[in-house]
């Protein structure tokens, strides 16, 4: 019996190389496959915040779009200023003269509108082209800022367009009542 486990360990003695070389090659095989999953990991997280920025490039341009209709919107309402106004207080020529200022106002919106359409239809083809997270970045950082200046301007030019309107209704106003007190003051002489 001896005899035979003292063969067995010569012939396990001579294979010996043969299994350490086996080891190895598991070893390798192991350690592949692992950095190909390692790799296809990290693949797979920067596809996910990829398409997270992607999104958020989506809102950010929705919003910048959306900032020119509301601009829009409250230029067309512009023209309720008018109808708040003491009508007897106005002559037709002055509310011609207002109603076609705030035509211009609403023309120079639609516009804007059309422009910022434009734009939004150039940004989400260039993010649909985005392939790599810096640019993502990049875009969105500038995408970021487009959208604040944009909201700024928005809402300086419906205040401002306003004021105007509701400074030439006074305008007229005080100017009809200014004729009228002069007249009535030549009537009296």
């Amino acid at each position: 019996m001896i005899h035979y486990l003292e063969r067995f360990l010569v012939i396990l003695g001579a294979f010996q190389p043969f299994i350490t070389f086996l080891i190895g090659c598991a070893a390798v095989f192991i350690s592949v496959k692992t950095y190909k999953n390692a790799r296809m990991s990290r693949q797979h997280e920067e596809f996910v915040q990829l398409s997270k920025i992607k999104r958020d490039l989506y809102v950010l341009n929705s919003k910048y779009y959306s900032n020119f209709v509301t601009l829009k919107n409250n230029t067309t309402r512009l023209s309720e200023l008018l109808f708040k106004a003491d009508f007897a207080a106005l002559d037709d020529d002055d509310l011609e003269s207002i109603t076609k200022y705030i035509d211009g106002l609403t023309h120079s919106a639609s516009e804007r509108l059309t422009d910022a359409e434009v734009t939004y239809k150039k940004k989400v083809e260039y993010i649909n082209a985005i392939s790599t997270i810096n640019d993502a970045l990049e875009e969105l950082y500038q995408l970021e800022s487009f959208v604040i200046q944009t909201d700024a301007l928005c809402h300086s030019l419906h205040e401002n367009s306003e004021y105007s309107i509701n400074l030439m209704i006074k305008a007229k106003i005080w100017n009809k009542e200014a004729r009228e007190a002069r007249e009535a003051r030549e009537a009296e002489e």
